[in-house]
């Protein structure tokens, strides 16, 4: 009987930790999720793009796409890599130019 009583404690206080996480959710601090066009941008990668392109060659391989679709998606592909990457040289030369401004302060300054 003593045995009976203690299962039945273990067992109410698992449904309780299991009721408290499965309610608590519904209770806590609500985050908003902002998505912006930015974000997503930078979510697209050049390997993505490459993946994606390596699909499409295996589909038309496959006989699954056609061969005017598979052109002309392949060359919207081409452009959003040829974006991204002169975004990313962009942002590289600037870094670049920032990094050639503090050197020459670095340099002016032991002149002195």
């Amino acid at each position: 009987m003593e045995m009976n009583f203690v299962y039945l404690i273990i067992c109410s206080i698992m449904v309780l930790i299991c009721f408290y996480f499965i309610i608590s959710p519904f209770f806590g601090p609500k985050e908003k999720i902002e998505f912006s066009k930015k974000k997503q941008e930078n979510s697209i990668t050049l390997d993505a793009i490459y993946a994606t392109v390596n699909e499409m060659e295996m589909d038309l391989l496959m006989k699954k796409m056609a061969e005017e679709d598979f052109h002309r998606l392949k060359q919207q592909y081409q452009f959003l890599a040829s974006e991204i990457m002169k975004k990313e040289k962009k942002e590289k030369t600037k870094i670049e130019m920032e990094i050639m401004k503090e050197l020459q302060k670095i340099r002016d300054g032991k002149e002195i």
